[in-house]
């Protein structure tokens, strides 16, 4: 079964479903991809949904942007960290771009207030 984060709206799902489903440029084709694999990135890490099942439903291109930057939670976060910095070269551009975008938000989000159990480090 798929599962979708419930912060995301079902208008943001119907978009990027559409962009799946609806012809266009390559170049809007790509950026579609990156919007969706932004919309998406936690998905794998932060449910039970699987690589295969992003891929049944957005397409190859998003589910393997969000395989980039996902993180296997088993590990202990120093090392997660650590593999991050050491995959960083590796990923695609868009990838970059997803996982650039998220850092971001997780810094301002630290400026606007701290989250719980989180410290800043």
């Amino acid at each position: 079964m798929f599962v979708i984060s419930a912060s995301l709206s079902s208008h943001t799902v119907e978009f990027s479903i559409s962009c799946i489903t609806e012809p266009r440029p390559r170049r809007l084709c790509v950026c579609c991809s990156s919007l969706q694999a932004a919309l998406l990135h936690d998905t794998v890490e932060d449910t039970d949904t699987t690589p295969a099942e992003l891929e049944a439903k957005f397409g190859p291109t998003v589910a393997r942007i969000v395989e980039e930057v996902t993180d296997e939670k088993s590990l202990p976060k120093q090392e997660r960290k650590r593999l991050q910095v050491e995959h960083a070269p590796h990923c695609s551009r868009q990838a970059k771009l997803v996982k650039l975008a998220d850092k971001l938000y997780n810094l301002r989000d630290l400026n606007r207030c701290t989250p719980v159990g989180w410290t800043a480090q």
